[in-house]
């Protein structure tokens, strides 16, 4: 390919671009953002913020809320916010044949309640292995749940 195909062609990829504006009917805003789940033992997080508009995408955390969790046999746990927008207890031990849920008041009086959910038990590790490359490791983790289909879990470490 001659050396002015190479130039136009450049010219060309380069010229392609644009800004995008998103076609959104008034602003997306002030939204209450629940991110985070119920772990029955250990430590359950739950982070709070406020949506922003795309033009100006910064946090916000939902400060001051009430947040519970609560179970189907009537009980009530609180979580603490222990930083700004960050609520959370370290100490749960709940019992897996009962259904979680969360309940949220925020300062502003508005109640949030999500959907009572099953507890989802992961299995145990099968097997663990790792390979080294230069750039780092990568860890393998493998496990199984022949009761649960598809069988995806996550760990955090």
């Amino acid at each position: 390919m001659k050396m002015k195909h190479w130039v136009l062609m450049l010219f060309a990829l380069g010229a392609c671009t644009d800004k995008y504006v998103a076609n959104i009917k008034g602003q997306a805003t002030g939204f209450l953002v629940v991110e985070g789940y119920i772990n029955i033992t250990g430590t359950t997080n739950i982070q709070m913020s406020r949506s922003t508009g795309l033009d100006s995408p910064v946090f916000v955390p939902e400060t001051g809320a009430q947040v519970e969790i609560q179970s189907t046999n009537g009980a009530s746990i609180p979580l603490s916010e222990l930083t700004t927008g960050n609520y959370s207890d370290t100490g749960l031990n709940l019992d897996p044949t009962q259904q979680y849920r969360l309940h949220i008041k925020t300062t502003n009086g508005k109640d949030y309640l999500s959907d009572l959910s099953n507890v989802n038990v992961s299995p145990p590790i099968d097997s663990l292995s790792w390979t080294a490359a230069s750039d780092g490791v990568t860890i393998y983790v493998t496990t199984h749940n022949p009761l649960v289909q598809p069988g995806y879990y996550q760990w955090s470490y």
